[in-house]
Parts: structure tokens; sequence; C-alpha cells
């Protein structure tokens, strides 16, 4: 081969390079275009609307098609149409029918050009059905609607009529098919247009793939969320429904503390009525006596002021006429009643004016007789002494109403320092009565000098409670002893009873809720489970030693001072 024969294939080899470039530089250009038209748009209706523009722009062909797959893959419906005629239709496009049907199936590209004895099987080539919701659009995109500048179109080949149709992969899955038609007269596909029609349509199967994946993702963001809110609510309902239920047995267990609290008090009921009664109908019995006293002491001043006004009065029928009104009332007194009857006697026959000095006369007698009265009876002084022993009986029952205060210290209900050994004398005189019914002796050793921080009420009934079962447990002529004293633990409160112990298999069970070894109707069984939690509220022990017919001692011991609960 000669020099002239080498030039000659070296030009041959170079337009072939050079048109090899030159296509590439085309898909280069055309793929950079839609790249960054597409690169950042996830929604996927103004994708599409990307999509089909800048294809439309590249491949000069008579109607271009971007067609979805439903989830079976059974049939394509077409999401956007550019240069179809007519309305878009329902009808879809079944999977195994024409061109892109063939492409969705069997995930090639279809290619049917001029002289392709298939193009006349309107099985393959027959117009794109869409349903209605189908964006049906011109075939050329208005200059200036688009973001980013397309290379222009491939120069039409001449021929006739013919159909390619590329499926859409993104991660081995089939998104959908891009189908393009080209009348006769216009534009046929090159090889070259159709590995650029391969390659833009693996970049938008990626774009679609990717506002596919957002569009799942923004769907699952909100089911998600849905689901979290509703999880919320129901959560927020349950914590509402357990703290409604916590504030409830909240309130329950402060209702069993009063009512096991008003079921100590309510056996000491009569005891405490009996000690209220006797000093108070004292003092009713003696405020009577003297309301009397003054009553008669109110009668002297009335007739003493009656009497200083019928002397002030000149005229004599006018003085006579109320003078005898005023002695004619005193008939009912029995002082007064047979002088009375005298008086009447001696005015008969006397003239107006000795008739009203006769009447002054025996009112001047009445004043003497009702001064002497008040002179020997002192009404005064008996008032007093009445007032006095009446005030002696109120300040008992005052006495008996602050022990009930000091026990239940309803002002001090919360955690702060106390005189404990106060609160022990104030409860000692509520249990008075029931220890004089039993007969029992009761001694009192106080140890604690200074104040010890704990909820005095609480306390209290702890103390009430331990003394009640211990004086109840107690025979006749027995004693029972109350001991506070401080330790290096903390102070302790010792309760010890001279009765008949508990049994050894009940000493294991007596703080248990509602164990009790009482007849019924006599005990709740909620006293000492009480007792158990209020002092381990204090942050406290309790404990029981017990032997048979020899007695019970029941010790609590509180923590040091500054260890105790914080409020």
């Amino acid at each position: 081969m000669g020099c002239g024969d080498n030039t000659g294939c070296a030009m041959e080899n170079a337009k072939e390079i050079v048109a090899d470039l030159s296509v590439r530089a085309r898909v280069l250009e055309a793929s950079y275009a839609l790249g960054q038209a597409v690169s950042r748009e996830l929604d996927m209706e103004t994708l599409c609307d990307l999509v089909v523009e800048h294809l439309s722009r590249v491949f000069h062909a008579e109607s271009l098609a971007l067609m979805f797959s439903d989830d079976e893959g059974a049939e394509l419906y077409v999401k956007r149409l550019r240069g179809q005629s007519g309305e878009p239709g329902d009808t879809r496009l079944k999977s195994s029918r024409g061109a892109a049907g063939t492409a969705l199936a069997e995930q090639r590209l279809v290619c049917l050009r001029e002289g392709h004895p298939a193009l006349r099987d309107p099985t393959l080539v027959e117009p794109f059905h869409t349903p209605a919701s189908v964006v049906a659009v011109p075939l050329t995109a208005p200059e200036g609607t688009l973001a980013h500048p397309l290379p222009e179109p491939l120069p039409p080949p001449m021929g006739s009529r013919a159909t390619a149709a590329v499926p859409l992969v993104a991660k081995s899955k089939v998104k959908g098919v891009l189908a393009l038609t080209w009348a006769e007269g216009e534009a046929q596909p090159s090889d070259e247009d159709l590995y650029m029609l391969e390659v833009l349509a693996a970049q938008a199967a990626t774009a679609i793939d990717n506002a596919w994946l957002y569009a799942e993702i923004q769907k699952l963001n909100e089911s998600l969320e849905l689901k979290v809110r509703a999880r919320t609510a129901e959560l927020d309902a349950i914590n509402a429904e357990l703290a409604a239920t916590i504030e409830e047995l909240k309130q329950t267990q402060t209702q069993l503390v009063q009512n096991e609290k008003m079921a100590s008090l309510g056996q000491l009921t009569a005891g405490i009525a009996h000690e209220i009664n006797n000093p108070l109908a004292y003092s009713i019995s003696n405020v009577g006596l003297a309301t009397a006293r003054l009553s008669t002491l109110e009668e002297f001043v009335n007739l003493m002021l009656t009497l200083d006004d019928l002397r002030e009065v000149v005229s004599p029928a006018e003085r006579l006429e109320r003078s005898q009104t005023f002695i004619r009332g005193l008939v009912g007194d029995e002082r007064f009643a047979a002088d009375v009857e005298m008086f009447e006697a001696e005015l008969i026959g006397l003239s107006v004016k000795d008739a009203a000095d006769h009447c002054a006369q025996f009112l001047t007698y009445v004043q003497v007789c009702l001064k002497r009265d008040l002179q020997r009876d002192e009404p005064m002084a008996a008032v007093r002494n009445l007032l006095e022993r009446g005030y002696r009986g109120l300040e008992r029952v005052k006495a008996i109403v602050l022990d009930l205060r000091s026990f239940s210290r309803l002002d001090e209900a919360q955690y702060q320092n106390a005189d404990v050994d106060k609160g022990i004398t104030s409860t000692l005189s509520i249990v008075a009565h029931l220890v004089k019914d039993r007969q029992v002796a009761i001694e009192h050793n106080a140890g604690l000098a200074d104040p010890y921080p704990c909820f005095p009420a609480k306390l209290n009934q702890v103390v009430l409670n331990l003394l009640t079962n211990a004086i109840q447990a107690s025979p006749p002529g027995r004693k029972v002893t109350i001991t506070t004293f401080e330790t290096t633990n903390g102070p302790r409160i010792v309760v010890s009873d001279e009765g008949c112990g508990i049994p050894p298999e009940n000493l294991t069970k007596i703080f248990d809720p509602f164990f009790t070894t009482k007849p019924v109707g006599h005990g709740t069984g909620l006293g000492l489970s009480i007792s158990y939690k209020i002092i381990e509220e204090h942050r406290g022990k309790i404990w029981a030693k017990s032997s048979l017919e020899e007695g019970t001692t029941f010790t609590i011991e509180l923590p040091p001072r500054g260890a105790g609960r914080r409020e």
C-alpha cells in the first residue's frame, strides 16, 4: 500500500474519529444540559416537565411520550405527552402491546425504522393511550422557558415513519418507558440518536427514581409524623390516665389514712364528749343562774328609773294617774300584793292632790323595800361568782379542744420542727377517758428536749394508734408506758404494755393492711399498716417484740436530725 493509500486511510480514520467525537460531544452536551436541569429537582411533576421539554429539543420526533408502569408492571400509562393530537384518553397500554410494551417487557431499546415490516402492525405502532390525568403539551417548547440551554436538534435525515422506545431503568428496576415516533418525511433516528436516547433515558430514569424515592420518603415521613402524633396523643392520653390514676391512688391513700385517724378518734368520741360535756353543762348552769340574777338587777334599775320619772311630774292629776298605773303593775309581785290592796282602799275619798301625795309615799315605801332586798341578796357578788365558775368550766373545754388541735395539728401538716413530747402529752389527753374506762395507768417518760423535724400530725396519729392498742390490750390495774429518748441512731419512741401479748405466728403480719385480730366492727386492720407507712415516710423504722401473757413493746426509731425526709 502506498503513501497515498496510507494518507487516505488516515484521513478516513480521522473523519471517523471526528465523527465519533462529535457524536460523543453532542451526547455529553445533551447529558450535561439534562443533568443540570434535573439534578436538584425532586418534585415529580416538575421533573417530568423538564425531561420531556429537554428531550423534545434534542430529538426531532412527531410525538414524545413519558410513560410509567403500574406496580405490577402489567400496564403503562402516559405521564407526559408532546405532539399527540386530541384530548388525553382513559385507556391504558398493556405491557405486551406496542413498541413501548415490548421495551418494558424485554427491558431493552426497541426501534422500528424505515421498511421494517412491523411498522405495518398496529399492535406495535398504535397511538399512545393515556388516562385523563395526563398532561398533553405542544412538541416544541416556547423559547426562554428552560432553565438550562439545550443543544440544537440533530439534522433530520430524510426517510419514512419510525418508532423508538427505551425502558427507564434505575437500580435494576424498570420505572417506565420513553417512546418517540417519527412521521414520514421527518427525521429518522440514527444509531447516534438511539445511543443518545439510551444515555439520556438512563439519566432521566435515575432522576425519576430519585424523585420517586423522595416522594416515598415524604409519604413515609408524613405517615411517620401522623403515627408519631397519634402515638404521642396516645401516650399523652395514657400519661394523663396514669397521672389521674396516681392522683386517685394518692387521694385514696390519704383518705385511708384520714379514715383510720377518724376511726381511732371515733373510738374515743364518747369519752371526749363526756370530758367536754361535764364542764360545758357546769358552765351553762352557772351562766343561766347569772342571767336570772341579772334580770333581778335589771328589774330594780327599771323600777328606780320609773320612780325618779314620777317624781318629776308636776301635775297632781297626771302624777296620780301614772302612779296608780305603776302601783297596780305590782299586784303580780308577791312582795307587794297585799300592800297594793290596802293602798287602793286608802285612796277612797281623798282629793286628787292628797291621793297623789299618798301615791308618792307608797312609791317611797316600794323603793326602800327594793333596796333592802338588793342589799340582802347581793346579786352582783352572786353574778360574779356564777360567771367565774362558768368561766372555769369553759377553760376546761378550751383545754380539751386545744389538746385535740395539738393532736391533729391541722395547722402543722407540713414537714417541720416539732416538740415530740408535747405532741405525746396532747395525745395522752385524748386517750384519758379510755384510760379511766380500762382502769390502767399511764406513764410518760419524756426524754426529747429539742424539737425534731417531722410531720407532727402524722406522728401523733402513730402514737395514738400504739397507745390505743396498748390500753385495749391491757387488763385493769396494769400499766402502759411511753418513753422517748435520744440514741446515736436517732430519737426513739417506745410504747410498752403489760397485756396478753401477740402470738408469734401473728407478729410478722401485724403491719399487713387489713390484718386484725379484733372482732368484726372493732378494728379496720389499717392502723399499724398506716403507722408503718408514716414511719417509712419519715425514713425511720418501727418494729415490735412480744411475749405471751407478758406484754408487747413497739419501738419507733427516727433518723438522726438532718437525715430524715426533706421537703
